[in-house]
């Protein structure tokens, strides 16, 4: 004989916001046992006092928490529970803003953008820095990459590098405003110049 205050797993699944399946999954899981389970039919059922525990599974879902991590979440103390929701919030909002990213790449690539933006400057503080790492730069048809300028977009700042393996000059902007590549945390590049008239090429 069923208990009066018991309820079928269909009803306790609506009341919880929850699929019979789902309550089904949860049980062979560990984290929410049925209240009893018919010996003859293998009927399960639960409690009310069990449906806050079925609605902070369901809530903890929601926010993408792993099923060990709710399972610790479960034993856990009120401060450290509240230290694993905060944990996967900031695990959530970081996947959030690299799926943002990289859908914008995407939506660029596709033609909603010609450009990916990565920074704003000013031409002529961008031209003024060019020119002064430009000098250090030299023409050798070994190696093409030493007559050109290395552009890294850091979160908060532009570099400008060239080198002709003797010499270093680096200039550092602070952009108007600097967005990040999606997928990676520098963007490099190089601009070339053409070969400087007469410049000899650099010995190895």
């Amino acid at each position: 004989m069923t208990d009066p205050g018991l309820m079928s797993i269909g009803a306790f699944a609506k009341l919880a916001g929850l699929t019979a399946s789902a309550l089904r999954f949860y049980d062979d899981a560990g984290l929410l046992r049925p209240e009893r389970v018919d010996p003859l039919s293998g009927y399960r059922f639960y409690s009310e006092a069990q449906l806050v525990r079925a609605l902070q599974l369901r809530q903890l879902r929601e926010i993408g928490m792993p099923l060990p991590t709710i399972g610790r979440f479960f034993t856990a103390s009120a401060a450290d529970a509240l230290r694993l929701i905060d944990d996967q919030v900031a695990r959530a909002t970081a996947e959030a803003e690299g799926i943002q990213q990289t859908a914008a790449a995407l939506k660029a690539f596709l033609g909603e953008g010609a450009y990916l933006t990565l920074c704003v400057l000013p031409g002529p503080v961008l031209a003024a820095a060019v020119d002064q790492v430009l000098a250090t730069t030299t023409h050798d048809p070994e190696i093409p990459v030493l007559g050109g300028v290395r552009l890294e977009a850091d979160p908060d700042a532009l570099s400008l590098t060239a080198t002709d393996r003797y010499r270093l000059a680096t200039r550092t902007l602070v952009p108007a405003s600097l967005l990040p590549l999606p997928g990676r945390g520098r963007w490099p590049e190089t601009t070339s110049r053409p070969p400087r008239r007469g410049s000899g090429g650099a010995s190895p």
